[in-house]
């Protein structure tokens, strides 16, 4: 289901209606999509549940075991800002509380995934043809990488004004 169009969560209200939802159909993806990458998840366990990997395999432990959440009596959201506090009691009398901050545009979030991506991408290669450039010439080698943008062709024209050449 990775990749797939959901309903987003548009109210803290519909948080825990989107989370049982999901959990009932095992979109697990969707279930992890509910939470921030560094959120943090108190099961009540000694440990706490920190971040999505974490968090899927919670979830995935959760829909393998075939328990399913149940709906409770969900309290009004209290609302800060973008910050909300919501609370809910459950069949069994327990209570939960989340505390849910208003994420910016579905589009945004998916973009700057993707410039991280990319920028780690650009890092990976970075260290790789450093290595490369070390194996081939010897530890200690500086390469200089002359790039043909606008500003490298002026002042390419500039110089061979300054010393008389033709480049």
């Amino acid at each position: 289901m990775r990749g797939r169009q959901r309903e987003p969560a548009r109210d803290p209200q519909d948080l825990e209606r989107l989370l049982i939802d999901r959990q009932w159909v095992g979109d697990i993806d969707g279930m992890v999509a509910l939470f921030e990458p560094d959120a943090v998840v108190d099961t009540g366990e000694a440990e706490l549940t920190r971040g999505h990997d974490a968090i899927r395999a919670l979830f995935e432990t959760f829909v393998a075991s075939g328990r399913k959440f149940q709906r409770g009596e969900q309290r009004p959201a209290a609302i800060n800002g973008d910050l909300a506090l919501t609370s809910t009691r459950l069949p069994d009398g327990s209570i939960t509380s989340e505390v849910a901050r208003r994420q910016s545009d579905e589009a945004l979030r998916r973009a700057l995934a993707e410039v991280k991506r990319l920028g780690d991408e650009l890092q990976a290669e970075n260290v790789y043809l450093r290595r490369e450039v070390e194996s081939t010439l010897g530890s200690g080698a500086t390469v200089r990488v002359i790039l043909p943008t606008p500003a490298a062709r002026r002042l390419d024209r500039d110089q061979a004004r300054a010393t008389g050449s033709n480049r």
